[in-house]
């Protein structure tokens, strides 16, 4: 109980400082507050800390990011994060990239399960995670992080 209690005023100081700056409030700003809670309850049970959802809004708002690929794209670090087990850092350099890519937000998910599958097979971990960061900032997707993962092998 006091564990989700935590969560619970994790995931509302994270909305409150993100409204306290203009960026924060123009991201937020065409959100429910309620699912907007709702998605950051989740992403903090699931396993991503606050500080890396904070950083990322914060970043996010920054660039001018919409508020649905930032909430997408931390769907993704979560499911990335239960395979890979990454430092905040990295998640962080990967889901800026992923944000600011050309890759659609409704592929997010096809960019998760990408990442899901190099884990398995053994070739993913950091430096898969850093190459897709890498692809996705040279305006790049899924066909050269596929191309990238066969080089590996």
């Amino acid at each position: 109980m006091q564990e989700e209690l935590s969560r619970l005023q994790a995931a509302a100081g994270i909305i409150e400082r993100a409204e306290r700056s203009l960026d924060g409030r123009r991201l937020l700003a065409s959100l429910d507050r309620k699912d907007l809670f709702n998605a950051i309850s989740i992403y903090l049970s699931g396993g991503l800390t606050a500080h890396l959802i904070e950083e990322f809004l914060t970043d996010s708002s920054r660039s001018g990011r919409s508020a649905d690929r930032v909430l997408r794209a931390c769907a993704v670090l979560l499911t990335v994060d239960r395979v890979g087990h990454f430092t905040d850092e990295e998640l962080l350099d990967f889901g800026t990239a992923l944000v600011g890519s050309a890759v659609a937000p409704s592929s997010y998910p096809a960019v998760g399960s990408f990442l899901v599958r190099a884990s398995a097979t053994g070739r993913g971990g950091s430096g898969m995670l850093r190459s897709a960061s890498q692809i996705l900032r040279q305006g790049g997707g899924l066909p050269q992080m596929e191309l990238e993962l066969g080089r590996r092998r």
